[in-house]
């Protein structure tokens, strides 16, 4: 049977600022792998004081993304969805449809803030996902 480690992923700390239309705060630790086959963020947030900057800006992707928001009920976000503005607590999930305008900027709390954009799978992860399964069935 073929190994299955490479299908494990290591998730490095990376600043927010590498993002663009992002900028660093204080309070958000960010975690990040350049070789996982989708675009996956996580933050590990903490922050006791309101955050006074928008530290992220409105911007869009050509492909659709999933935030998820867990944490105390102390945690709060300001999503912005085109020209609308929400602030949602923790354990929220957000649909991004691919072309619309879109921010998160922590207000306050602690928890995580998950980010997942529905990039393209490539065709090479999909023939080894099949591969997988059949192995995995002969056995």
């Amino acid at each position: 049977m073929k190994t299955l480690e490479h299908l494990i992923f290591n998730l490095d700390q990376s600043p927010l600022s590498t993002v663009p239309f992002h900028s660093d705060v204080e309070g958000i630790d960010r975690y990040f792998s350049d070789t996982f086959p989708l675009h996956m963020a996580i933050h590990n947030v903490d922050r006791k004081d309101e955050v006074q900057m928008q530290y992220t800006k409105l911007h869009k992707h050509d492909v659709a993304e999933i935030n998820v928001i867990i944490g105390t009920d102390q945690l709060q976000y300001r999503i912005g969805l085109e020209d609308k503005e929400f602030v949602v607590g923790a354990n929220t999930g957000i649909w991004i449809p691919a072309g619309v305008r879109h921010s998160a900027n922590l207000v306050k709390g602690k928890g995580y803030f998950i980010a997942i954009r529905l990039d393209a799978i490539p065709e090479k992860l999909t023939k080894e996902k099949a591969e997988i399964l059949t192995a995995s069935n002969a056995e």
